[in-house]
C-alpha cells in the first residue's frame, strides 16, 4: 500500500484553501529508494515547492 501526502496552501482568507492528497508514487516517488526518512521528508518537500508555484497564481506591480 502506497503512503499518501496531502499538499495545503492558504492565504488566510476564508475559501482560499487549496489542498490535495497524492500517493507518494503519484509524485515520482518511491518509497522504498530512500534510505532514511529524513531523506524521503526532503524528496516530498522538493515536490511540495514545486507544487506550490504551480497552485498560486500571484504578482506584484508598482502604483503611480
Amino acid at each position: 500500500m502506497s503512503r499518501k501526502v496531502t499538499f495545503s496552501v492558504s492565504t488566510g482568507y476564508v475559501g482560499s484553501r487549496r489542498e490535495e492528497t497524492y500517493k507518494l508514487e503519484d509524485l515520482g516517488i518511491i518509497e522504498s529508494e530512500y534510505e532514511t526518512e529524513q531523506e524521503l521528508e526532503k524528496a516530498v518537500g522538493e515536490a511540495y515547492e514545486e507544487w506550490i508555484w504551480e497552485s498560486i497564481d500571484s504578482t506584484w506591480y508598482f502604483e503611480d
